[in-house]
């Protein structure tokens, strides 16, 4: 605590600490994963890996002013090759969620918070983890900053963070989309419908009742995808399940399914929040490749949201994708960033670390100069994508 600054710092540690919280945490400003519902959610989905709640709370004179939201977990640390990665020996983390800095966010406020993070390092965690902050905010600023040249990150994760703003109507939304996408969409659009008819049907479900149905529709079609050579994307898990019924008794799920002749065969998940629609989780049937069945249906998530007038855009979170590039209109740089605990074993994970790191954006970057990672990525997706037998069974 700074000398004379009346400010107070508490880390809260129990599931009760937290719900005694609720009523100042909701007067706070949050996005979806800094909800405390969907936050106490992802703590009881991941028993296994979250130690305990990890939620900082700086006071002045006694007065709640702002909110770090994080957890206390143990998980090994991953460090990316491209679509592979090598996993050290688990550690104690403190994970930070997207949007967790909740009330007022000064440098001085941000820098007590700093302080607590910091000495929770040296105590009881080996790294912090910062998911997803915005490339220019105070946080990353002081992150970057702190401990000492053993403890920082150099080489954090940079990404696009990708929204759309939504119109009145679909026809006004869709002519402010390029005429490249306008010609796809049609294009795409007809050959399906050519192909397939009125066997062609789209649903969207919402239901507590229906999250059993769209848990085994999504997971016929995850199971056909690239996502899941890479064990990411849709997963039908107990913290799946537990997220899309919390969402589903809030009225926050909206779930889009696309059958041809009774199957799925494509489908779009996401959270209607605060007039934001996050779009979760997607994955179509590779076999309909050609015809775009993703695409077809991203169009009826558009309609529905315009037409509904639910929502003033779609968030696609981060992480770069054509469909994303031309389908939004804003995008901004977020990163995530790593500070190691300024002990031994903190020294050592970074020294391990960073120049396999190194090694992996040397690559990347070759590759991107020479125009061979976007085909790098697609060979390793035609590759991860699950092969399956004439009746659709997994071949092998």
């Amino acid at each position: 605590m700074l000398p004379n600054s009346g400010y107070t710092v508490e880390v809260v540690k129990t599931i009760e600490g937290v719900l005694a919280l609720r009523g100042v945490w909701c007067t706070m400003p949050t996005e979806l994963d800094s909800n405390i519902d969907f936050y106490l959610e992802v703590l009881e989905s991941r028993r296994g890996e979250v130690l305990k709640p990890h939620v900082i709370i700086l006071k002045k004179d006694g007065i709640p002013q702002s909110i770090l939201v994080g957890r206390a977990e143990r998980k090994p640390l991953k460090i990316g090759f491209g679509y592979k990665q090598i996993s050290l020996p688990p550690v104690r983390w403190l994970s930070f969620v997207h949007g967790g800095l909740l009330g007022e966010s000064s440098e001085q406020i941000v820098s007590e918070l700093m302080r607590s993070v910091m000495n929770s390092l040296k105590q009881e965690a080996d790294v912090a983890w910062f998911h997803q902050l915005d490339g220019g905010s105070i946080m990353y600023q002081l992150a970057n900053q702190a401990g000492g040249v053993l403890s920082r990150d150099y080489f954090p994760n940079w990404n696009d963070h990708w929204t759309v703003q939504l119109s009145n109507t679909y026809a006004e939304f869709l002519r402010r989309r390029s005429g490249n996408t306008r010609h796809n969409l049609k294009r795409y659009g007809k050959r399906l419908t050519d192909a397939f008819g009125d066997q062609i049907k789209a649903r969207r479900f919402g239901e507590v009742s229906e999250v059993e149905s769209v848990l085994a529709d999504c997971e016929s079609v995850a199971s056909r995808s690239y996502h899941r050579g890479l064990q990411v994307g849709f997963i039908n898990s107990d913290e799946t399940c537990r997220l899309m019924t919390l969402a589903a008794r809030r009225r926050w799920l909206r779930s889009y399914l696309l059958y041809i002749a009774g199957k799925p065969c494509a489908f779009w998940n996401g959270f209607l929040y605060q007039r934001t629609f996050y779009a979760w989780t997607t994955a179509y049937d590779p076999s309909y490749q050609d015809l775009r069945p993703g695409l077809f249906l991203l169009q009826r998530v558009f309609e529905d949201l315009c037409q509904e007038q639910s929502a003033d855009k779609v968030d696609f979170g981060y992480g770069d994708a054509q469909y994303k590039r031309d389908w939004c209109d804003q995008n901004r740089p977020e990163v995530s960033t790593f500070l190691f605990a300024p002990t031994f074993k903190g020294a050592l994970l970074n020294a391990v670390r960073t120049p396999l790191l190194g090694t992996s954006q040397v690559t990347r970057r070759f590759l991107g100069r020479t125009g061979l990672l976007m085909k790098a990525k697609k060979a390793w997706r035609n590759r991860l994508t699950p092969r399956r037998d004439a009746d659709g069974a997994p071949a092998g």
